[in-house]
């Protein structure tokens, strides 16, 4: 496709999102934000290409304290100390997902009010619960939103 073809059909688009009342980017990308945990994992995030797409793995803050907690012995002062070491040795990797999971229960409960997970968020909207597959998703968000 040449630049003349592009622009005729950046165009076109345009004066669909027009007609339609929308603007150009609610028609041409969607903001999906995905909530779930290590035990529903995300498939096809392909589905959306294009589109944005966040994660967010609720369960952070509990697998890094898992992580951090792994084999430690019984002993509260030996245990404290090797806790620390090992935060020390890796706190990206400890703190990362832990801060990124608190985002994303922030946001689940005080933006979105979702009571459960798996839930997939369309451009702040639309919620579909239960679904980890984002073919799936979009689909049936398109079903519903044609």
């Amino acid at each position: 496709m040449n630049v003349g073809e592009r622009c005729a059909g950046a165009c076109r688009a345009l004066l669909c999102c027009a007609a339609l009342g929308l603007a150009p980017a609610q028609a041409l990308a969607l903001h999906i934000e995905v909530f779930t945990d290590q035990a529903h994992p995300v498939t096809r995030l392909g589905a959306f290409d294009g589109d944005e797409v966040t994660v967010y793995w609720i369960d952070g803050i509990a697998r890094a304290q898992a992580s951090l907690a792994k084999d430690l012995p019984n002993d509260e002062r030996a245990a404290a100390r090797i806790a620390g070491e090992r935060l020390d040795a890796g706190r990206e990797a400890y703190t990362e997902p832990m801060m990124q999971a608190a985002q994303g229960l922030a946001k689940a409960v005080l933006t979105y009010q979702l009571d459960r997970y798996p839930a997939v968020v369309f451009d702040g909207e639309t919620v579909l619960y239960g679904v980890t597959d984002l073919g799936v998703a979009r689909r049936l968000y398109e079903q519903h939103h044609p």
